[in-house]
């Protein structure tokens, strides 16, 4: 896989990364929530924007998307705090060497899903009652929930499910479209 960095875009060429990574994020999520998959799609671009443009280009997809979303009524304005933690964490991993293989891939996507349930399950309590509002995640709290189970638990459960998976699988699509993207242009 040849390194980004060895080969600098142009200004017009960086603009255009952002708005597309931009785009691939909102309409992840809208897609996901209209479908009522049991994932959120909306951190595609932030990968493909942390290899191509580095953190400062992965932290302004991350807040320009978390911002359309919660304009868009799609999701909650704490999913941009979420979506540049992921930028941060994804360009930390990233200097330790390119998630390439899927083993790699799936490894930052874990603990991507991870940091991004230790930052959401408190809003998600503040706010909706330990909801997340993912069809997948707030059936998953109510079965606990039936089951007699704390809110708090209840809540990082239904959570766990969603974010884990949600951040391995746009992980895998960021790092298979970073190699398409390689392979074509560059």
């Amino acid at each position: 896989m040849i390194n980004s960095s060895k080969r600098e875009l142009t200004i017009g060429k960086k603009i255009i990364v952002i708005l597309l990574c931009v785009l691939l994020n909102v309409v992840g999520r809208y897609v996901s929530c209209k479908l009522q998959l049991p994932i959120w799609l909306d951190t595609i671009g932030i990968g493909i924007a942390v290899y191509f443009l580095g953190l400062s280009g992965a932290i302004l997809v991350g807040l320009a998307g978390g911002l359309l979303a919660f304009i868009g009524k799609v999701g909650s304005l704490a999913y941009v705090v979420v979506s540049i933690v992921v930028a941060l964490f994804q360009a930390f991993y990233r200097r330790r060497g390119v998630p390439d293989r899927l083993p790699k891939a799936l490894r930052m996507g874990f603990w991507t899903g991870l940091l991004s349930i230790i930052i959401i399950v408190p809003v998600y309590m503040l706010s909706a009652g330990g909801k997340s509002g993912n069809v997948w995640g707030d059936a998953f709290f109510s079965m606990l929930q039936w089951g007699c189970m704390p809110v708090l638990v209840c809540s990082l459960c239904g959570a766990l499910i969603v974010e884990i998976a949600d951040k391995q699988i746009t992980a895998v699509l960021a790092c298979g479209i970073v190699r398409l993207l390689n392979k074509i242009f560059f």
